[in-house]
């Protein structure tokens, strides 16, 4: 796997890519206020309806698990639950993790809700 850390906008840039590739159309893409954890809004047409997605873009990278290196992990930062959207029909709030692993992007994909306010062991 790929050591170099991306930046939040060439995470952004990989994510579109992935978007358009997948035969969206994007439609608008904002970054969200600090309330909203840097969150951004990707509003997408897939030719039938628009979907709007609200996500947080990280890097995977090492657990530093010194007997277990293959053990990689997508750092969850604070993020306020209350201050996000609900998923709706139409919206869905999710946590990205992307990585390079043999010049190909690989995008691990969570439902924030599922993820987020969880206490540390």
């Amino acid at each position: 796997m790929e050591k170099r850390k991306r930046s939040s906008a060439e995470l952004l840039l990989i994510f579109q890519k992935f978007l358009t590739n997948s035969g969206f159309i994007i439609v608008s893409t904002e970054k969200l206020n600090e309330d909203l954890n840097n969150f951004y809004k990707i509003v997408v047409d897939d030719g039938v309806k628009k979907v709007t997605f609200y996500v947080n873009l990280r890097n995977i990278s090492s657990a530093f698990i010194h007997n277990k290196p293959y053990i990689l992990r997508r750092q969850v930062n604070k993020i306020n639950i209350n201050s996000l959207p609900e998923n709706k029909e139409d919206s869905v709030v999710l946590l990205i993790g992307i990585a390079e692993i043999v010049e190909e992007f690989v995008l691990v994909v969570w439902n924030a809700f599922y993820f987020i306010g969880h206490q540390k062991k």
